[in-house]
């Protein structure tokens, strides 16, 4: 819609400010300023006339009855009518005068006291109650009653906003010269028609169903061919149309994210994200460069000469015709992202994302420096686009408005003339958004009928260049001048003292419209240079020299610069600064210097004799001096020999200390090689110890159910199994001992509280001190004790600690522990009262494999080497560990620091604990796994199923097929290939696999079953003595299960049958499709119920899902496995895929995002997921969802 400015023009000159205004009947106007003179202004005219009329007040204004003009009283009976047209006034009686009163609003206006409204939106309000109204062409008169005369106009621009309710954000504008009607695509609303007839035409066709997702409306970009017609370019595709439909046309079969051109060579141009492509002959081919790849093309134009210069983010390239080749053209200084390019006779204007308006020459840009312009008030310096409207005037797309310079003014700033004065309009003339856009595509089209559209962030602007008047120079005058507490009003000569302080200089330009714009300059003399133009009305001089100053002072707006305004300051001089003065001073310096000539012959004659006097005594002091010379370059000479035997030594021992540093270094690495060996030995000795480990464990188990009713027998089978179980934990610390030792600990450090460390401890040890009567203390402040720690490295230690504080604690007693800390370290105590540590044994104790000779110990002795593992993790964390004397048994303190510098920082973990970092304790104060972890049957006992063991050790393998055949048909293979060769002629329900084996092992293995399309979903359980973390976690990529040796063979029976029941109970598509869910046991029950509710939770994990269930993250991990169920996270994401499977089935969702956000998952993630899961993209399923 034609907007009308919202700010009112004060109708005024610099030689009176008028306060009542009145129009006659025929156009005149009449104004009675703030002296109470009357000025007319003829209808027509735009000269203001003094009239010799000169009231006392004026309170109201009147019409003359008898002739139409203005009329003004005093309230007291006197009043005059004014002719506009003669500039004369006469006297009149009250009753030959009428009121004036508003008329009627013509065209929509409204008057509202002091409000104007039109069409019922307020378009201002003036400072004083509205009078009358008269419209006169595009202009609007408005007399107010005290406040004068004012103007408003209709805006240049015109706002055209898009269907509906709510923002229209245009990215592309496109004229169908066919229709005759200009198409705007926004980010909300499909094509809609910005200027012509929408009722006369059908939107341009849509793409292709296959490209509606990959083609949002925004991106969409339509263009026309003279010879193949209509094309269609989008975020990832170039269509063109052909018998009545889309046709894929790009090279390699993709568009990617890119634009096209015609060229007038015939060909279309494309860049792409791989380059820049060019197609002729209907072949497409990629531009090669010289210099640099054209790469990231935004922009192109043509030279008369069929030069094509390209512009873009990395800079400027030059296509000379014929050529196949690019060559790069380097702009320096750079002008960054590059908008769109125009030549305009021998210049190439550069509009740019932060530079502005940049000329170049077009022969040769890299030529010269590129010289920029164009800044909105408001916003940055982008400028989308300049286009000339054919009036001498070039128009700037921006983000702060629309820009308006003329184009001379731009031609004389190419060639070294002075910036030119743009004119920005914005929402005040029209815009409904001054932040235009033009980075996705056509932002500005120039109309046939001369006018200008303007793509912006909230629909279109037309700017109509015939309705445009460029306002003319303002006039400067000085406002006031400031000085202290003295102030001059509107002076034009000023005389100041000699002394006097610091000025400021306020100026002002007459009522004009965009005031906010005016730029100003000055100087000081004519033959002074200009100042830089400002948008600053004040200068501050803090002092003159004396004489006579003129201030000069200009104005510009959107042109020249308008005429000079004058001020003449005129300083006196100081005495100092007088002409006589530096006379008098040369009369005074003679007279001193004539009498310091005389002064200086008299004492001429005794300076010569005291001079004799000092030469004697110098010289003899030169001979003593020059004695004491010579003896001290003896004495150098002496000590260069000295320093030359030192020198020889010094390189001897040199030598000597460079072959002892190689002898070190190798000393060193052979050290290193016997320490890495060692640790290895001890690895290999423990690893190998693991296999017959379990047989002997497993079996012991087995014979432990068995002997229940002979005590005899079950005293004897416990002692075994003790034993092989303190055995297993002497092979485990030896291990972790190296690990530690060869830097395989790696810590996950947070702040972390550690009283909630000490208090999972005490927790997990209450009960282990009932049975042995001995009770638990914790002593924890009121306060937090944060330290940067891995909690359960440190829990580990704290527990170890506690564990042999209750070995050594007689019953009775209590084993207490302590936490204090202080600014810079955190302290934690464990005191028993039992015999404690004798004094010379208090740092041997922490030795590997020493046992201390202090009596009382409950159980069986250690290995010796759990206090040693303390104190290598406790120095992990450049804490100590040490014994303290308590005054009664033992006590062992924790000093740890509470800062950060101790450690790397690839070791601080930012991000707060996570899954890994859950509590040990539990583990550490159990005796081993839980009971009662055996399933029920499977569903048919009488059709067991057929289960592959591979195991090369054969007493191992003969164990584990005694346990199994009570459930499983078992079948053997020593190795991977025999399992594969086997796997190849019969039918296998599960496999169980050793890792470690000849020939082939059991990674390889599973592997080639997974690679199988007959095999790929065959159950397999990993059995090994490897143990470490990557391990386990390499194992259960390919696997369904890892079991570590030595293990329960209860257990990987339980764990076997819960896989087979998950096969034989698991739902299949049929079961997916109809919704129908298989029976499950309780426990996965109760996760089910505390899991659904809240699957589209993106945040809902491992950690929440325990915490509603009430336990931590490994107590719920050691439970699933338990029921034979996968990890938590594992069940978590099948169960969301499962749920999204069927949200798609169910018909109710029409893309992959809502159903990815509707169980929580991101949606790249869940397409990835969802794949892998049932061998078809979720993308696929919506579709064939649709198409049935």
């Amino acid at each position: 819609m034609t907007r009308i400015r919202r700010h009112p023009e004060v109708v005024a000159t610099p030689d009176f400010t008028p306060l009542w205004a009145v129009v006659g009947t025929d156009g005149g106007l009449a104004v009675a300023d703030s002296e109470n003179r009357i000025w007319t202004r003829a209808s027509g005219s735009s000269t203001w006339t003094r009239t010799s009329v000169v009231m006392p007040v004026v309170r109201s204004i009147f019409r003359d009855r008898a002739t139409g003009w203005p009329a003004f009283t005093d309230g007291e009976g006197g009043v005059v009518a004014c002719d506009p047209a003669a500039a004369r006034c006469v006297s009149r009686s009250v009753g030959q005068v009428g009121a004036v009163t508003v008329p009627s609003p013509a065209r929509g206006w409204e008057v509202r006291i002091d409000t104007l409204l039109l069409d019922g939106e307020r378009i201002a309000t003036l400072p004083a109650p509205v009078n009358e109204i008269r419209p006169q062409g595009d202009t609007l008169w408005v007399l107010t009653r005290g406040a004068g005369l004012y103007r408003l106009r209709r805006t240049p621009l015109t706002a055209v906003a898009g269907p509906g309710e709510g923002l229209h954000n245009v990215q592309n504008l496109w004229w169908d010269e066919a229709a005759g009607v200009l198409w705007a695509l926004d980010e909300r609303s499909g094509p809609w028609v910005a200027v012509g007839d929408a009722g006369s035409v059908e939107p341009p066709p849509p793409p292709p169903d296959a490209f509606v997702d990959e083609c949002p409306v925004w991106s969409r970009r339509y263009f026309s061919d003279p010879e193949a017609g209509r094309w269609l370019s989008c975020g990832s595709a170039l269509l063109r149309w052909s018998d009545g439909g889309w046709v894929l046309d790009a090279p390699e079969g993709r568009w990617g994210d890119g634009r096209a051109w015609f060229t007038g060579r015939g060909m279309m141009m494309a860049s792409l994200p791989g380059g820049l492509w060019w197609k002729a002959d209907g072949r497409w081919r990629l531009l090669n460069g010289r210099g640099r790849p054209p790469a990231d093309i935004v922009t192109l134009v043509e030279r008369p000469d069929g030069t094509i210069l390209l512009g873009g983010t990395g800079g400027f390239w030059r296509l000379a015709p014929g050529a196949d080749e690019a060559e790069f053209v380097d702009v320096r200084p750079a002008l960054g992202d590059v908008r769109d390019l125009r030549v305009d006779g021998p210049w190439l204007w550069v509009s740019t994302v932060s530079s502005g308006l940049c000329a170049l020459p077009v022969a040769d840009p890299g030529a010269t420096a590129p010289r920029c312009v164009g800044r909105p008030p408001q916003g940055s310096r982008t400028i989308h686009a300049s286009i000339r409207d054919g009036r001498g005037r070039t128009w700037l797309s921006s983000n702060g408005g629309v820009g308006v310079v003329r184009t001379a003014a731009l031609t004389r700033f190419a060639e070294g003339g002075d910036p030119p004065a743009v004119l920005w309009l914005d929402e005040d003339d029209g815009m409904s958004d001054r932040e235009a856009n033009g980075f996705r595509g056509d932002g500005v089209v120039r109309l046939p009928d001369g006018r200008i559209a303007f793509a912006t962030q909230n629909g279109v602007t037309i700017a109509d260049p015939s309705r445009l008047r460029l306002p003319p120079a303002p006039e400067v005058y000085v406002a006031a001048v400031e000085m202290a507490d003295a102030r001059w009003v509107e002076p034009a000569t000023l005389s100041l003292p000699a002394e006097h302080p610091a000025l400021l200089i306020r100026w002002s330009t007459g009522a004009t419209p965009w005031a906010e714009q005016v730029e100003t300059r000055y100087r000081f003399g004519v033959d002074q240079p200009w100042s830089t133009p400002s948008r600053s009305h004040t200068i501050g001089l803090n002092h003159l020299p004396p004489g006579t100053h003129r201030l000069e002072l200009q104005g510009r707006l959107s042109g020249g610069w308008g005429p000079v305004a004058t001020l003449v300051v005129h300083r006196a001089p100081t005495l100092q600064e007088r002409t006589w003065f530096p006379l008098a001073l040369a009369v005074i310096g003679a007279i001193g210097v004539g009498a310091g000539l005389l002064a200086w012959g008299m004492g001429k004659e005794r300076v010569r004799r005291r001079l004799q006097r000092t030469v004697a005594e110098r010289t003899q002091e030169l001979a003593v001096r020059n004695d004491d010379l010579a003896r001290l370059v003896d004495a150098l000479e002496h000590e260069r020999r000295s320093l030359a035997i030192s020198n020889d030594t010094l390189v001897q021992q040199s030598a000597s200390l460079r072959r002892q540093g190689e002898l070190l270094a190798r000393q060193a690495d052979e050290l290193r090689q016997l320490d890495r060996l060692k640790r290895q030995l001890i690895a290999n000795v423990s690893h190998e110890l693991r296999t017959p480990l379990s047989l002997v464990i497993a079996p012991l188990a087995t014979l432990r159910q068995h002997e229940a009713d002979d005590p005899r027998h079950r005293q004897l089978v416990d002692l075994a199994l003790d034993q092989a179980q303190r055995l297993q934990d002497l092979i485990e610390q030896l291990f972790e001992l190296s690990r530690v030792q060869a830097g395989g600990v790696r810590l996950r450090v947070h702040r972390a509280d550690l009283r909630e460390v000490m208090q999972r401890v005490f927790d997990a040890f209450q009960e282990r001190g009932d049975q042995a009567g001995v009770g638990l203390d914790l002593e924890l402040p009121a306060e937090p004790a944060p330290a940067w720690v891995d909690p359960a490295v440190i829990e580990r230690c704290v527990s170890n600690l506690v564990s042999n504080a209750l070995r050594f604690a007689p019953a009775g007693t209590a084993v207490r522990g302590r936490l204090s800390s202080t600014d810079d370290h955190v302290y934690i105590d464990i005191i028993d009262e039992g015999p404690g540590v004798r004094p010379d044994e208090r740092e041997r104790i922490f030795e590997r494999f020493f046992e201390g000779s202090s009596p009382g110990q409950r159980g069986t002795s250690g290995a010796g080497l759990g206090l040693a593992i303390v104190r290598e993790l406790v120095e992990l964390h450049g804490g100590d560990v040490h014994v303290i004397d308590s005054g009664v048994g033992g006590c062992f303190r924790i000093t740890l620091p509470t800062g950060t510098a101790h450690l790397d920082v690839d070791e601080v973990d930012l991000s707060g604990p996570d899954e890994a970092g859950t509590p040990v304790a539990d583990d550490l104060a159990g005796d081993g796994p839980a009971e009662g972890s055996v399933v029920t049957d499977p569903r048919q006992p009488d059709a067991r199923a057929r289960l592959l063991l591979v195991e090369d050790h054969e007493e191992m393998a003969r164990f584990l097929v005694d346990c199994l055949e009570e459930t499983f048909v078992v079948l053997r293979a020593r190795n991977g290939r025999e399992a594969l060769e086997l796997l190849a002629g019969r039918s296998v329900d599960i496999v169980i696999t050793d890792i470690m084996m000849p020939v082939m092992d059991g990674l390889e293995l599973v592997s080639a079953i997974r690679e199988d399309p007959y095999l790929a979903r065959l159950p397999v359980i990993i059995i090994s003595a490897r143990q470490e973390v990557e391990d386990r976690v390499e194992g259960l990529e390919l696997a369904d299960d890892y079991l570590a040796k030595p293990f329960h063979v209860q257990e990987l029976v339980a764990r076997a049958r819960a896989i087979m029941r998950r096969v034989l109970d698991g739902p299949g598509d049929g079961a997916e499709e109809t919704g129908s869910v298989p029976p499950v046991g309780a426990f996965e029950q109760r996760l089910l119920d505390a899991a659904r509710p809240r699957l589209g939770e993106a945040g809902f994990g491992v950690a929440e899902l325990a915490r509603v269930l009430a336990m931590s993250p490994r107590t719920l991990q050691r439970r699933m496995q338990e029921e034979g169920l996968p990890s938590p996270s594992a069940w978590l994401r099948t169960l969301r895929l499962r749920r999204g499977r069927q949200m798609i089935a169910s018909g109710g969702y029409d893309t992959v995002g809502e159903v990815a956000n509707a169980v929580g998952l991101a949606r790249g993630y869940f397409t990835r997921l969802y794949a892998a899961e049932f061998g078809v993209s979720p993308g696929q399923e919506l579709r064939r969802r649709r198409d049935g």
